[in-house]
């Protein structure tokens, strides 16, 4: 007890150095936590700033006392060894193994080692940190800030390709181009297409089925037929065809029923007298001739063909006893 008293004040040098070890070592733990942490926060993009701080604390404060017990507290005998290397040439520890000798040589022994001790002055005790406790703390200060900044980085920056599983920077990026339909109607031609960046995509013809019409495109292009160029994203497109209403084709029957109906018309009116010429059966447009007669545009009313068919009617008009208003009709269209 005489002995601790007296090497108080080394003691407590002793202490401070091995709490500032204890915190070395602290902060190792705490930094390979972080790093682990920064590690799981890469992977996941999560932002590792404040807690991976608080992470840091926890496993620093919570491992720094733990060391200081077990290893670098100071016990009487390492007091002693260090004050002893000083100079004092084991003098500090003879006095410590005849502490409780009361003999005239131990008396004599103590009171020349406290003598001793008092020209050693406690700043002599040097703090010494290991080399590779230094080394340590310098791999896991390297390695959990490197990991917190690329997680940090990574947190902010989730879009950047680099961070795509499977990336390779010298690769071309690739972009799907997709063509569907909504109606009656296919697509002709390839409709799933994997396109380098930049690069055209093959073309492709939207054709409706059966009493359906194409309509446009879901983007708004009104051509059936398309040639997407210069792919720089991914692209979704499909055709819009619309169903023909009940009446919509030909028409047919209306000019079914028109010509019933004009034919019928000519049946009950045949004896009024002659009519003009009809353009409007054969659906082809009436032609002015040179000598102002209409030709229906189906009859051969040129030459030899117009000239016999003016005698035929003279011959036919001579021989009808009731062909006086025809014969006068001919005569003036003559």
């Amino acid at each position: 007890m005489e002995t601790k008293r007296t090497l108080q004040k080394y003691s407590s040098r002793l202490n401070k150095q091995g709490w500032i070890k204890a915190a070395m070592m602290g902060i190792v733990v705490g930094l390979a936590g972080l790093a682990v942490f920064s590690l799981v926060c890469w992977i996941l993009a999560l932002d590792p700033v404040w807690i991976g701080a608080i992470v840091f604390g926890v496993f620093a404060a919570g491992s720094t006392p733990i060391f200081f017990l077990k290893i670098f507290r100071p016990t009487i005998k390492m007091t002693i060894r260090r004050i002893d290397a000083l100079g004092l040439e084991e003098r500090v520890l003879t006095m410590n193994e005849l502490e409780s000798n009361d003999s005239y040589i131990a008396k004599v022994q103590r009171e020349d080692t406290i003598s001793a001790l008092k020209t050693v002055n406690a700043k002599l005790l040097k703090f010494a940190a290991p080399i590779a406790l230094i080394i340590v703390l310098g791999v896991t200060l390297i390695l959990s800030s490197g990991l917190t900044v690329g997680a940090e980085y990574r947190s902010r920056n989730q879009g950047d390709p680099l961070f795509r599983p499977g990336f390779n920077p010298n690769a071309v990026p690739e972009f799907m181009v997709e063509y569907d339909i909504e109606g009656g109607g296919f697509i002709y031609g390839d409709i799933f297409q994997f396109v380098d960046y930049g690069r055209d995509a093959t073309p492709v013809m939207a054709v409706a089925d059966d009493y359906w019409f194409f309509d446009r495109w879901s983007d708004g292009y009104e051509n059936p037929e398309r040639w997407d160029r210069g792919i720089t994203e991914d692209l979704f497109v499909y055709a819009i065809f619309i169903e023909m209403e009940e009446g919509d084709g030909d028409g047919d029957g209306d000019s079914d029923g028109d010509s019933d109906s004009g034919s019928s018309d000519s049946d009950s009116n045949g004896d009024d007298g002659p009519q003009p010429p009809d353009s409007g059966g054969s659906g082809n447009p009436p032609i002015i001739q040179d000598n102002n007669a209409v030709n229906d545009g189906a009859t051969d009313s040129s030459g030899d063909s117009l000239n016999n068919a003016t005698n035929q009617a003279g011959q036919d008009a001579q021989g009808n006893p009731d062909s006086g208003f025809h014969g006068g009709y001919f005569d003036g269209i003559q």
